[in-house]
């Protein structure tokens, strides 16, 4: 990209959500929010104005129970209704602490059968960069109609800061169900 960019008189135009490489391609940055340019400037302070908006919208959404209405991806068959850290000591938390292990607890409320699905959690750092991802790629196991509980380990010891899940169900052929 930064070879299409050099040279004289050109401008590249790169529309993303991957902060990392805006960060590392971009020397200016452009939020547009609902169609309207909110922040034009550096690529820095274009990141921070980004991550100070999803902070905003999603300040409310604390651990535990998904709300209905936070806008989704996918065909919506099945969906994530609860996502909670849990301690060492099983017990719902809203941080954890240096070097602890990380454990999420997470709800799976799904319409139909989904056969050998594949649960993604990623964690994000406050930029939008993918640190760690964990799925169960090697157990995958259908999701019966209903609801079902789940306990994922995350093999990871985060810096600290703050972080984002980022949590993706997938079925047959790729096809991203939540």
């Amino acid at each position: 990209m930064k070879e299409v960019s050099q040279g004289e008189g050109r401008t590249v135009l790169l529309v993303s959500h991957n902060m990392a490489m805006i960060k590392s391609l971009c020397t200016i940055g452009m939020l547009i929010d609902k169609s309207h340019i909110v922040y034009l400037g550096s690529t820095k302070e274009a990141i921070h104005h980004y991550s100070q908006t999803i902070f905003e919208r999603t300040k409310d959404y604390k651990m535990g129970t998904i709300p209905a209405d936070l806008p989704r991806m996918g065909t919506q068959e099945c969906k994530f209704t609860y996502l909670q850290l849990i301690n060492e000591k099983n017990i719902e938390v809203e941080y954890i602490h240096f070097k602890e292990n990380i454990r999420v607890k997470f709800m799976i409320t799904a319409q139909q059968n989904i056969p050998k699905a594949l649960i993604h959690i990623k964690i994000l750092s406050e930029e939008g960069i993918e640190i760690v991802l964990a799925d169960n790629a090697t157990e995958m196991e259908d999701i019966l109609p209903g609801t079902s509980e789940y306990l994922i380990n995350i093999p990871v010891h985060l810096s600290p800061g703050e972080y984002y899940f980022a949590p993706a169900i997938y079925w047959s052929g790729n096809a991203g169900v939540d």
